[in-house]
């Protein structure tokens, strides 16, 4: 048998006499895995397919059908742009960690590795004192594990694992009483679990008022076995066995004809998950599948990832569940809009997925294979890429954070599209309280509003070896009657009336690059980032008003900015120390970098919350006014006073370095010349639009004939086919190669695309037009109304 590694070759040699498999070389790679400190090597897929054994071969085929399957999930979602195929199978242990495995694509490259750990088949059930060998009844779930991490997470991690700043601590109206067997009217004194999980083609059936009422009296509520589901009975339970007394459960705790009640719990519901003690997420099917594994209450689970090997002694790869949406191998759950807020806003989740249950709050991550081994956040950046937002928490307004929250959550589906904005209300309302001050505004941050107007979306167009992505689809009303929840609407002009992923808001504005500007951070191209970075500057006041004639309107609060050219640096003392810059203390790897956006190296500033991080530049301060509570209801209508002009468009399908961003068509002007770019918000689109006729001398160059004559030969179109754009900011482009360079700026208007439909503008698309090539156009004056 052939190896690509010495170790593994001698390791397979020392173990044929050891194996309990009759001496299979192959089984003996897992004695070695498991005995030795450092191993690492291949093996070839054909000879695993010509030595079968009754333990390696099914644990090994496992492995192979699992990257298979996410193989194929990836290829669907659009992630992969070819079949990668399967190559070997792939070994690792170092330094005495848990052992890998893993197939490896043809290119050579492990996927996707699960860890393997010993299972004690004799003491099942006992908390194992050797933390990479498990104990875990294969059969049934130990709900004494989950009090335990419960009472560990309470005690030790204290307010670590508590909302810093619960934008309101509440209690639902009515909870389940686990010892009285009933529903009870809830007060803020009861300390309440709550269940999150997916309804389904639920066949309970429905509450009516007389049931409710009954299910209030002592005795009554598991008396309504129809009205229980499986999950909501099991859940009872683990409840029960946690020690704790009450249960909030959206089925059951609803009063079915309290229309006015309803409404109002539905829109606490984010703080009704954000103020429970503790979460039940059930991952593993819907509300009719039930809690697998609870002994006396449900049926045996069975853990598919269990392999015999030896007596006494399984091997158990951990298959651990996916936690986002973005994951092709996440449970149907994280695909829920309803869900987002529930699991997000949760202090404490305790997960039953993949046959087994989980803990996640802030400070640990456990696993009932291995319950007291401690899933350490992996790598060492400030902004770890997970469904946490720790510098928000911290009172620090991180876009990118908000960013990677946001396509979460419009990656998931909703039965009722209408819903996309009270679904996501209760987070909003959270970490408005917690970073953003005035809140949100159908999902753009009040403070910013006129620059996060121009929020993009990433196609891929960058990288031409992966596949591009087909862009955001058009939420559209469904044809309910009426919504309890008000704030249903969907406007145009924010990523709310739109689905899909790859938004981006803000997160490329030179304000908020500040995680990549930390002077402590060594792996930064400062040059890079500059050069990708936009300063925006709004050019008009917006108002929110709730009909067309605009007779009651409210102004959003001025654009917080900290480019404000020719003035000082305007923040909160309360929040940011500033410091003098020195380069010893504070940046030994800065070298000559020149700070970005005229700014000078007088000063750096450290947030409270965030010690010994520098910073170019601080975050804006928010004065007093800006602070106030905005009113709860919201218009999709906004307006403002701008400018407007028609352009001609043809086909341009690239990423543009010059605004940085994917772009569908090139803007001409009436004397054919190129002016700008435009995005589409879904590629299927570009085809309304005919393909550039460029002159033979500038094939090949006239991506950079912005303003010149002659390029573009298409004939001049007809005014019926003009797209008509409206300025609503300056934005500048650093232009800059090295490091030593002065930064020069390339200076656009930011542009939206309208089309009007009763008095009212719905944005097309967004763009960008060369600041002196939009002001040679017939402009005109507009009272723009955007919905």
């Amino acid at each position: 048998m052939r190896f690509r590694n010495s170790i593994l070759t001698s390791a397979v040699n020392a173990a044929k006499s050891q194996s309990s498999q009759d001496d299979c070389e192959i089984c003996g790679i897992f004695e070695r895995l498991f005995n030795e400190q450092d191993i690492k090597g291949h093996l070839g897929r054909d000879k695993v397919t010509q030595k079968q054994c009754e333990m390696h071969s099914p644990l090994l085929d496992w492995v192979e059908d699992r990257y298979m399957e996410r193989h194929q999930l990836e290829m669907k979602a659009g992630y992969k742009s070819r079949n990668y195929g399967i190559g070997d199978f792939w070994f690792t242990r170092k330094d005495g960690e848990i052992p890998l495995i893993a197939v490896t694509d043809d290119r050579g490259r492990p996927q996707a590795p699960f860890e393997l750990i010993q299972h004690n088949c004799n003491a099942a059930g006992n908390l194992q004192r050797d933390t990479n060998t498990s104990t875990m009844d294969p059969s049934w779930i130990d709900l004494g594990i989950a009090k335990s991490w419960m009472d560990k997470c309470i005690t030790e991690h204290k307010s670590e694992c508590h909302s810093p700043l619960n934008p309101q601590e509440v209690s639902p109206a009515w909870l389940i009483d686990i010892r009285d067997d009933c529903l009870v009217p809830g007060t803020v004194s009861k300390e309440y679990v709550v269940l999150s999980y997916r309804w389904g083609p639920s066949t309970a059936s429905q509450m009516d008022e007389n049931i409710f009422d009954e299910m209030a009296l002592p005795g009554n509520l598991s008396k309504q076995n129809s009205l229980l589901t499986p999950t909501v009975r099991h859940a009872i339970h683990t409840v029960r066995e946690l020690g704790e007394r009450y249960l909030w459960v959206d089925a059951i705790c609803l009063p079915p004809d309290d229309t006015e009640q309803v409404a109002q719990q539905l829109q606490l519901m984010g703080s009704i998950y954000a103020s429970a003690k503790l979460t039940i997420v059930a991952l593993d099917g819907d509300a009719n599948t039930g809690l697998k594994g609870l002994k006396g209450e449900s049926s045996p689970r069975k853990i598919p990832s269990l392999f015999a090997w030896k007596k006494d002694t399984n091997i158990l790869l951990r298959h651990q569940p996916k936690l986002s949406a973005m994951d092709v191998q996440a449970s149907e759950y994280f695909t829920r809009g309803w869900t987002y807020q529930e699991y997000m806003l949760s202090q404490r989740r305790l997960i039953f997925g993949n046959q087994q249950i989980h803990w996640k709050c802030s400070c640990a991550y456990w696993h009932e294979d291995l319950p007291t081994l401690h899933e350490e956040q992996r790598g060492k950046s400030i902004r770890p890429r997970s469904l946490g937002f720790p510098n928000i928490k911290r009172g620090v307004a991180d876009i990118r954070e908000f960013g990677i929250l946001l396509n979460e959550y419009n990656a998931r589906q909703l039965k009722y599209p209408e819903d996309a904005h009270p679904a996501a209300d209760g987070l909003l309302n959270y970490i408005g309280k917690l970073a953003f001050p005035a809140g949100f505004f159908f999902g753009l941050p009040r403070l910013y509003f006129g620059m996060a107007l121009m929020w993009t979306i990433d196609f891929g167009m960058a990288n031409p070896n992966r596949p591009q992505r087909a862009g955001l689809v058009r939420r559209k009303a469904s044809e309910r009657r009426h919504s309890i929840l008000p704030n249903t609407h969907l406007p145009s002009w924010s990523w709310i009336g739109w689905s899909g992923y790859g938004v981006h808001m803000l997160d490329r504005e030179a304000q908020f690059q500040w995680a990549d500007l930390l002077l402590s951070e060594k792996s930064i191209n400062p040059v890079q980032l500059i050069r990708n970075s936009i300063v925006t500057v709004p050019i008009t006041e917006w108002f929110s008003h709730s009909s067309k004639d605009q007779k009651v309107r409210q102004a959003f609060p001025p654009c917080a900015t900290v480019y404000q050219q020719g003035s000082e640096l305007s923040y909160d003392k309360t929040l940011w120390i500033r410091k003098d810059y020195n380069q010893v203390d504070h940046d030994r790897e800065a070298g000559n970098f020149i700070p970005p956006f005229e700014f000078g190296r007088k000063h750096v500033y450290e947030h409270v919350n965030l010690p010994g991080k520098y910073f170019w530049w601080p975050f804006p301060s928010v004065s007093s006014s800006q602070q106030d509570e905005p009113d709860d209801s919201q218009s999709p209508l906004i307006s403002c006073q701008a400018k407007r002009a028609w352009f001609g468009a043809v086909q341009g399908l690239c990423y543009n370095r010059d605004v940085n961003m994917d772009v569908h068509l090139r803007l001409l002007d009436n004397n054919m010349r190129l002016c700008g770019w435009l995005q589409l918000p879904i590629s299927d689109e570009i085809s309304r639009f005919p393909e550039p006729d460029i002159a033979d001398e500038m094939k090949g160059c006239h991506e950079n004939s912005l303003g010149m004559n002659g390029v573009f030969l298409n004939p001049i179109s007809e005014q019926k086919d003009l797209l008509e754009l409206v300025a609503i900011c300056l934005c500048k482009f650093a232009n800059i190669r090295t490091i030593n360079d002065d930064i020069q700026y390339n200076e656009f208007y930011g542009v939206l695309w309208v089309e009007w439909n009763d008095g009212v503008a719905y944005r097309k698309g967004c763009g960008y037009v060369k600041k002196d090539l939009w002001e040679e156009q017939k402009l005109e004056d507009i009272d723009l109304i955007l919905g």
